[in-house]
């Protein structure tokens, strides 16, 4: 019966003329839809949505929308991505209004973080987030110049990081209540982000508010770290990145109360903090210094991997075959790591370790004196400060 229903509704909504049949045939699938049980309605509800979809007058009631929601804000985001590329542009338009309400709202992403206890998402979370991920783009796609400055990815994308940090805050009140809540939904959705080019949209806007919320606060402390403890290690390196890059340098405490012992607890971000920033990487800003410097000498034990980083860092330094081949800008990167981070080390640190450290000291001035390649790279230091 629900299938001959079903196909008796999509007749309807083909046959409509005008708003008012529009809206009137939406009602009766909503009522329909409304009677099925979960999965059932489930399976009704995209047919019928699609099929609205491709009626001009869809747009033009709020019953039409009522039967977008009725199966769930998860649903409508699937119906959105599904559709908006073959409606008719003033259908599209309206679905790319909707897609903004949901983008605002933290009703999905919060229902999601409701459901703590495996650290694997379900193949259902993860198509909710290739939705989230999919749709800035499908909307400018299908509206293209027509398309308004606020649904552009950037402004979506923006949209989306704000909501994230208000999820977070319900996360926070939840926990204090005593509602156990987990991270693993929201951390995968950032991951997914920075691994598309997003970094710089969704990152400035975590770390702005989780850096306010995190000061003096041990709770905040537990849901930031855990949010970046659980980003997945392919978009890893682009989050660290971002945030090292976004992180107030005169601040050093905010990016030790975000990351927290990320660095002690997963290898990749060890790799990633130590060997990959001070010896591959040559970053643009150099705040990313100060405040990769700042985050590994803020604690005991991350002192030490700061300690072995610049031990390896001084290897290279001194090294004649490392001198004759890198190039000017990448020395200038491990000059400036190698005085900062000596900066932030005290006898402690260094004491243990001091015949190495002399050693390496002593075999790299005597490198630089007998290189060619130094006076190259003094005329390169003087047109630069000229």
């Amino acid at each position: 019966m629900a299938i001959v229903r079903t196909r008796e509704l999509v007749c309807a909504f083909e046959k409509c003329t005008n708003a008012e049949e529009a809206n009137h045939v939406a009602e009766e699938c909503t009522n329909f839809l409304q009677n099925l049980d979960k999965k059932s309605m489930e399976a009704f509800h995209g047919r019928l949505c699609a099929t609205m979809c491709r009626i001009i007058y869809a747009a033009e009631g709020q019953p039409c929308g009522h039967l977008l929601r009725v199966a769930g804000e998860e649903k409508e985001l699937n119906v959105i991505v599904e559709n908006i590329s073959a409606c008719p542009t003033v259908i599209a338009a309206w679905l790319a209004g909707r897609a903004k309400l949901l983008f605002s709202s933290t009703h999905v992403i919060f229902e999601q973080c409701r459901q703590p206890g495996n650290a694997v998402l379900t193949p259902f979370q993860e198509h909710i987030i290739g939705c989230m991920c999919r749709i800035p783009d499908l909307v400018s796609n299908a509206l293209k110049c027509s398309v308004d400055p606020s649904l552009l990815p950037a402004s979506l994308f923006t949209e989306l990081a704000h909501t994230l940090i208000r999820n977070l805050d319900q996360v926070y009140q939840a926990i204090r209540a005593g509602v156990s809540c987990s991270t693993v939904f929201p951390a995968t959705l950032v991951g997914k982000l920075a691994l598309l080019g997003q970094k710089d949209v969704v990152i400035p806007v975590l770390v702005a508010g989780l850096g306010d919320r995190t000061s003096g606060d041990p709770l905040w402390e537990r849901i930031a770290q855990a949010l970046f403890r659980h980003i997945p290690e392919n978009g890893l390196e682009a989050v660290l990145d971002a945030v090292m890059t976004y992180a107030n340098p005169s601040q050093p405490a905010v990016v030790r109360r975000l990351l927290g012992d990320l660095v002690l607890l997963n290898p990749k971000a060890k790799f990633l903090l130590t060997h990959k920033a001070f010896l591959v990487k040559v970053p643009s800003r150099r705040q990313v210094l100060f405040n990769l410097i700042g985050y590994l000498s803020g604690d005991k034990l991350t002192r030490a991997m700061l300690v072995e980083a610049l031990l390896a860092l001084l290897d290279v330094w001194s090294s004649v075959s490392a001198l004759r081949h890198m190039d000017h800008r990448q020395h200038m990167w491990l000059a400036q790591v190698l005085m900062l981070s000596t900066q932030h080390l005290d006898d402690t640190d260094i004491t243990p370790l001091r015949a190495k450290f002399q050693n390496s000291v002593m075999a790299g001035i005597q490198a630089h004196i007998d290189s060619p390649v130094v006076m190259g790279l003094h005329s390169h230091w003087r047109l630069n400060t000229n």
